[in-house]
């Protein structure tokens, strides 16, 4: 009798255990085109999601907001001042929710269908003042700006349409794209055409989201690609701040893409604020094109 009391007591204590089983998840809630101007808990990282913003911040110390803005998550340590932004997402964190689970005898299939990839849609816009082919590779005089589609970038958005046809450059008030727009510019993408006087292609490329901590080097040579004692290699990880290492005299994060890197320039030493502009070079082992002032053979490598 003892024995099959104390069986019971087990068994019971065995079913408490697992109607009581819980665990956490951080919630936020989202505000959609506001920035928060209040100091940051720690540096901005980059991150894939705002989901990934929001817990990321729940688990840095002081943090208790944060802004979600061209991939990359702002740490506030405060809600406020919440302020109008084009482009900006505002993550505000709460007290996590106690999820109650109840026990499974089995856990169900794996899912076959896999996830789609983070995409990210590159726009870039070449001038060319020789050629017809908009190529860096064969033009020296080819610069290529590139931006982000739908991210704003001092005073507009430039945003590819779905079918990747057009470009739609809206224009704001003020720069970083507050205050209310005041026009809106449809431009075709063409691949090289000429245009008052230059040689201009316009493209809507759509990649998957860059890898970080991937190692880049740019390397200049005065005797030809890669030959040569004479040869400089500047070394970056992408989507770091190369506080020391400056082309053009900016500090620089840079991207690597399949066909391209992208350099982004900022004015501070940690890479914070707005970036001021960004270009797009040929990236490949042995794609090397000449610098604008022809003086050196330039290879981008990544990884």
């Amino acid at each position: 009798m003892a024995y099959a009391m104390r069986t019971l007591w087990f068994l019971s204590l065995l079913i408490g255990l697992a109607c009581c089983h819980v665990s956490s998840q951080q919630q936020c809630s989202y505000l959609a085109n506001v920035n928060i101007t209040a100091s940051d808990a720690a540096p901005p990282k980059f991150v894939v999601t705002p989901r990934d913003c929001c817990d990321l911040c729940g688990t840095t110390s002081g943090c208790v907001a944060a802004v979600y803005s061209n991939y990359y998550c702002h740490l506030k340590t405060s809600f406020s001042e919440q302020v109008s932004s084009q482009g900006s997402l505002a993550i505000i964190t709460g007290s996590p929710t106690t999820i109650s689970s109840a026990p499974t005898t089995s856990p169900p299939p794996p899912s076959t269908t896999e996830a789609p990839l983070p995409v990210v849609t590159v726009i870039r816009e070449t001038t060319c003042q020789t050629s017809s082919v908009c190529n860096r590779l064969y033009d020296f005089t080819c610069v290529t700006n590139a931006f982000v589609s739908g991210v704003c970038r001092g005073d507009n958005i430039r945003t590819c349409n779905a079918a990747g046809t057009n470009v739609t450059v809206t224009s704001f008030q003020y720069s970083g794209c507050d205050g209310a727009p005041v026009n809106a510019v449809v431009e075709p993408v063409v691949s090289c055409e000429f245009l008052s006087g230059s040689y201009f292609a316009l493209t809507c490329d759509v990649e998957q989201v860059p890898a970080t901590n991937v190692s880049l080097n740019r390397t200049s040579c005065p005797n030809g690609c890669g030959q040569g004692s004479g040869c400089t290699t500047t070394s970056f990880f992408t989507g770091v701040c190369g506080a020391t290492n400056k082309p053009e005299g900016y500090y620089t994060i840079p991207w690597c893409y399949p066909d391209f890197v992208v350099y982004n320039y900022f004015m501070t030493t940690d890479c914070s604020g707005a970036v001021v502009f960004s270009v797009s070079e040929p990236i490949g082992a042995g794609l090397c094109f000449e610098s604008s002032d022809q003086q050196n053979e330039i290879e981008n490598v990544c990884g």
